[in-house]
């Protein structure tokens, strides 16, 4: 790990030795330093990689069961007699 971090600094004196008005060593160094921190936060980050492979399984079945035909719709596509015949509610006793 410390080889890559020697690597890039040393790669990195390179482009503001070679590039004097285009790179300037904070540039530099801002780049450098946001290239470790996001290697460092992806890897901290992994652990939940088998958590958002339970999410997707999960959203996946909830789209199905919202897609999916619900009672009315099974019974009007069947020809269900319940829907021909209307009940009005009317109690007596």
């Amino acid at each position: 790990m410390f080889v890559i971090f020697g690597l890039l600094f040393w790669l990195g004196s390179i482009f503001v030795r070679d590039n004097p008005g285009d790179v300037s060593t904070e540039d530099m160094f801002i780049a450098i330093f946001s290239i470790l921190f996001a290697g460092m936060n992806i890897g901290n980050n992994t652990h939940f990689l088998p958590d958002m492979s339970a999410c997707k399984i999960s959203a996946a079945s909830l789209f199905h069961i919202q897609d999916s035909e619900d009672e009315e719709q099974l019974q009007v596509r069947e020809g269900s007699k319940l829907l021909k015949e209307g009940a009005d509610g009317d109690i007596v006793l």
